[in-house]
């Protein structure tokens, strides 16, 4: 046994204690605390600790990441400061709290009930040798005494009636556990689906399942369901559903696997309550293709009923609409979401026509027309005035059909302030959108972006942290707390967030970028030009031009004013069909201190709309030119200047 800090590690009985509570850990994360403690103060290599937690199979460095942000979080370390593991970067993680060995005074003593259960079945199945030799209990032997053949006989008897009342009472309790503990189960989880055959996936089909079903089982009120950006992380085929669920702190998991044959459907359902792995059921089902509706509806009333018996009967009442009942164009809408969740520049051109195919099957999908604005507003390789009146034109016309769709309200809230500036209209889209889905992490995300804006800081935290409790592994959510942390100047604990997310997620390129410009506001500027190159190395950053030009900045703020030149050259001989935003070469120019250039290209900047002049009221990078009147109008201009 270990003590640290407020913590016992007991490691006979795999379990962790603060001050005398049991902290809850998956077995790997608990492993990985087991090496840690056992070495404390010494640098443990990646390569080691994935050989001494995952001795028999290979996993990627990325788990690695995962199980120590798991540990961090179990442990309460602060986000500001490291208490417990210290990472090396690019190297490994060293355990640095004072470790004690706990010498224990007595053996654990096992419970008599225990004892007395465990030796039963000898008594049932071989009563002879129990009269003949003394039966020990605890290591005690009881006095020898030979009993009367019919004292013996009832002894027998009634520890047979015993047993079997025992078994059956246990077998009663089996049967009705899954009523009597379902009834406390209310967070749930739905895992990505899995092939059957490996060889023969379709995962769109097995994503797009998945976030059905977590939008349907979401309109049960009486439900909490993890949102669909946090599973992302569990789509390995490998995965332990229960694990899984302690991880996301939700009471059970459903989990499926999945096979399309021809024209039909192969789908095995299973809930499984994390606590203890049990499956409060399993169901198989085998459909036609035209009936995937049917199939996503049974399978949700049947999660319903399991969790909460008595809206067994009601549970189809709570799903809403499901935006079509034509089966091809759900296929091609479920591909289109697919790309979508990819975020490159191809992956949104073929979403983009996914989505149009789904709407020439059915003209009035309103979650299609959603899904195309959704694209057209993170297409950043395009100039805003090409894009983003697409977007709203596609979001009006989702909400025309179906003016509840929260998507559709979020859509049109990001058109009017990223595009638009109209921060009063933006704002009231994104409360119309919260009162449609008070549980849209995204929706509360959002509303911090534009709070931010106003410098409304201490309403942008409170929204973030909402956003944060409805998806607390979401490395998106967690990564705009330290973006947050950033624009109020609080750098250093900017950075530890950064950290913290990248533990999670090492190749999530906004927090590569986002961390590269916080080093570069407190002079680290190795640090930073280093981070920057890492995120235009990630194939899922859609602002690479934005990237790249921060990369500029950062090398003429650090003196090397020729690679920056370099930079910038490149970026202004890009291909027409690779938009350059004009703020990104202003910022090149801010670097540079020539404040001049800097203003004529911000001046571009607002002629094309650009996203990025949202944040002038509160990037630090602009410090340099709010003494000047024409920074200012910008600002009042675009509606976040000083009231």
């Amino acid at each position: 046994m270990y003590q640290f800090g407020p913590f016992r590690l007991d490691t006979q009985e795999q379990r962790l204690l603060s001050d005398g509570k049991p902290v809850q850990l998956t077995p790997k994360s608990f492993e990985l605390l087991r090496v840690l403690v056992e070495n404390p103060g010494r640098l443990l290599h990646k390569d080691e600790l994935l050989k001494l937690v995952w001795p028999d199979s290979y996993v990627e460095e990325g788990n690695l990441s995962h199980h120590v942000f798991a540990l961090r979080k179990a442990l309460g370390e602060e986000k500001a400061s490291t208490q417990y593991i210290e990472t090396v970067p690019r190297r490994g993680y060293r355990f640095i709290a004072d470790v004690q060995e706990v010498k224990e005074t007595a053996a654990r003593e096992e419970p008599v009930a225990r004892v007395v259960a465990d030796q039963s079945p000898a008594i049932a199945t071989d009563s002879a040798p129990l009269i003949d030799a003394p039966p020990r209990i605890s290591g005690v032997a009881v006095h020898d005494r030979r009993w009367p053949l019919g004292v013996t006989s009832s002894v027998v008897a009634i520890l047979l009636a015993m047993t079997v009342i025992g078994v059956v009472g246990y077998r009663w309790r089996e049967r009705n556990v899954h009523s009597s503990a379902s009834s406390a189960l209310r967070q749930i989880a739905v895992l990505p689906f899995r092939p059957i055959v490996v060889t023969d996936r379709d995962e769109s089909l097995e994503w797009g399942m998945a976030e059905t079903l977590i939008t349907r089982l979401g309109g049960v009120s009486e439900i909490g369901v993890r949102p669909f950006s946090a599973m992302r992380r569990y789509g390995s085929l490998d995965q332990d559903p229960a694990a899984a669920g302690r991880e996301l702190g939700v009471d059970a998991v459903l989990d499926g696997s999945l096979q399309r044959v021809g024209g039909r459907i192969r789908v095995t359902a299973r809930l499984i309550r994390t606590r203890d792995g049990v499956a409060l059921w399993v169901r198989t089902f085998d459909e036609n293709v035209s009936d995937i509706f049917a199939l996503q509806d049974s399978i949700s009333e049947q999660v319903v009923g399991s969790l909460i018996p008595e809206l067994a009967t009601q549970a189809r009442s709570h799903f809403g609409t499901r935006g079509t009942d034509n089966a091809d164009a759900y296929q091609l809408y479920l591909r289109g979401r697919y790309f979508w969740n990819k975020r490159t520049k191809e992956s949104l051109k073929n979403a983009i026509e996914y989505f149009g195919r789904a709407l020439t099957k059915d003209p009035g999908y309103a979650l299609a027309y959603s899904g195309i604005a959704d694209c057209y507003i993170i297409r950043h390789d395009l100039p805003p005035h090409g894009r983003m009146p697409k977007a709203r034109d596609a979001a009006a016309k989702a909400l025309k059909i179906n003016p509840n769709l929260g998507e559709a309200r979020l859509s049109l809230a990001r058109v009017k302030g990223y595009y638009e500036w109209d921060r009063a209209g933006a704002e009231r889209e994104l409360r119309k959108a919260i009162a449609i889905d008070s549980r849209s992490a995204d929706a509360y995300r959002t509303l911090a972006i534009h709070l931010m804006w106003m410098r409304r800081f201490d309403e942008a935290e409170n929204a973030n942290r909402r956003a944060q409790e409805l998806d607390p592994l979401s490395v998106t959510v967690n990564k705009q707390a330290a973006w947050l942390a950033y624009h109020r100047g609080q750098y250093d604990k900017a950075i530890a967030l950064y950290r913290s997310v990248l533990e999670l997620d090492p190749h999530f390129a906004q927090a590569q970028r986002e961390i590269g410009l916080a080093y570069l506001q407190i002079g680290r500027y190795q640090e930073a030009q280093h981070a920057l190159r890492t995120a235009l190395e990630q194939p899922e950053n859609y602002f690479k031009s934005t990237t790249t030009a921060d990369l500029a900045h950062a090398y003429a703020i650090a003196g090397d004013r020729r690679e920056a030149l370099r930079i910038l050259g490149t970026l202004q001989r890009s291909p027409a069909d690779d938009y350059v935003d004009p703020a990104d070469v202003a910022v090149i120019y801010v670097g540079l201190g020539d404040k001049e250039a800097a203003l004529r290209w911000l001046g571009r900047a607002y002629d094309e709309h650009s996203y990025w002049l949202s944040w002038l009221g509160v990037d630090p990078r602009w410090e340099a030119l709010r003494s000047d009147s024409r920074f200012q109008e910008l600002e009042q201009r675009v509606g976040v200047g000083s009231k």
